[in-house]
């Protein structure tokens, strides 16, 4: 509780700012923090954004749950449907496409460009994640017609309606004057921007008819992608064990957490060394904190003096002080978090600036706020200001009433 005297003391230097929260050396310690802390907050929203703007990324273009052939390159088409047809049924699976890939080229004049072809059956495709980012044309699967990333697009001069021609090696088939590789020309039917930058610049997609006639394959499948619901996404370690027993032991399973674990468990240690050295800013402005401590228990040494004449105790003196500037402290810690929000807005709203694909994976800028990450700043912020408050306060306990009237 607060006493009479600590009312009177705050309210007195509430009613007269220009003595005391108006000072420069106040003024100085009070922006030091909401710069401090707004650097913090932005630095780490704008990291948790990318966090998890890389991992919906990732959960929508990649299949939660993969299924291949143990010892072959692909599947026979009706070992496929046959799997496909229990993982349907059970309660986890939210959908499952057979799916065909292959390495190929795509070639347009002069300019070539290795790709990923990843085909569909048509029939068996509605819902696939894919048409989420159809950002032109059709994101429907016909014969003789592709889409593909919006980079690849850009690097070939490809647009919807143009025609380009895709080129599959067949290293298997040598002839006396060398490789005969397979080839057919297409029509781009639709442009796919999912903002994962390695698909936007090299993948293909097509039907399933059409990947066949250019490789040359007659009902095989590469692996099923298998969806889950939402809810059963962090189970895919223990629903691949269950799927295993489920199609066999000659189709091999991996899921998404383990394709991308080293991946996401790297970020989230880069998310918080970034927080920790943002972090000594804070510390920084908490040097301010002392300077202005001492600046402040020098100049009221006088009222220091009256009140210790008339019984007060060191710590409750040290409390009206304390009290005092961590409200000081509070109110610009929360100033801070709320100016952090709007220069993360701000950057992810800008035009000017946008991450590499090649180097971040992702080539846009997000931001998300988060009341973990918020109370963390402001937990780690509070106490850096508390410890750079209570020490400096130490030394009213070493003053003493004689010293301090001799010397005024």
């Amino acid at each position: 509780m607060i006493s009479n005297l600590e009312r009177f003391w705050l309210s007195r230097y509430i009613r007269t700012p220009k003595r005391s929260f108006l000072q420069f050396g106040f003024l100085f310690m009070i922006v030091g923090i909401i710069l401090s802390v707004s650097i913090l907050s932005a630095g780490l929203n704008l990291f948790e954004g990318y966090q998890h703007t890389l991992k919906s990324l990732t959960l929508n273009t990649v299949s939660h749950i993969s299924i291949a052939s143990v010892s072959e390159r692909s599947l026979p088409g009706s070992r496929g449907q046959e799997a496909r047809q229990l993982l349907l049924q059970q309660q986890e699976v939210k959908s499952v496409y057979p799916i065909l890939t292959n390495s190929v080229m795509m070639q347009r004049g002069a300019k070539v460009r290795g790709c990923y072809l990843k085909a569909y059956d048509p029939l068996a495709s509605q819902g696939a994640s894919y048409h989420d980012y159809i950002s032109a044309g059709s994101a429907a699967l016909r014969e003789g017609k592709i889409i593909i990333g919006y980079y690849l697009a850009e690097e070939l001069g490809l647009k919807v309606g143009d025609f380009a021609s895709v080129v599959y090696p067949q290293l298997e088939k040598i002839t006396p004057l060398g490789f005969y590789p397979s080839q057919r020309t297409f029509e781009i039917s639709g442009i796919y921007r999912s903002g994962f930058y390695e698909y936007d610049r090299s993948l293909i997609l097509c039907s399933r008819q059409s990947a066949e006639e250019l490789l040359g394959i007659k009902d095989r499948i590469t692996y099923l992608e298998v969806y889950l619901h939402d809810k059963y996404l962090d189970k895919a370690d223990d629903l691949s064990e269950k799927f295993e027993e489920l199609v066999g032991q000659d189709l091999y399973i991996t899921n998404w957490k383990a394709q991308n674990q080293g991946l996401f468990r790297l970020i989230v240690l880069e998310k918080w060394l970034i927080f920790i050295l943002f972090s000594f800013l804070v510390l920084i402005a908490g040097l301010n904190v002392v300077s202005a401590v001492t600046a402040l228990i020098y100049d009221k040494k006088a009222e220091i003096a009256i009140l210790k004449a008339f019984g007060a105790k060191d710590r409750i003196i040290a409390r009206l002080f304390n009290l005092r500037i961590a409200l000081t402290c509070i109110f610009s810690l929360i100033i801070g978090q709320i100016l952090g929000t709007i220069i993360s807005f701000v950057i992810v709203k800008q035009g000017f600036y946008q991450l590499k694909g090649e180097v971040y994976f992702i080539d846009q800028i997000s931001m998300r706020i988060t009341p973990l990450n918020q109370l963390a700043i402001f937990l780690v912020a509070t106490m850096m200001c508390y410890v750079c408050i209570v020490v400096p306060l130490r030394q009213i306990a070493k003053m003493q009433i004689i010293d301090i009237l001799r010397n005024k």
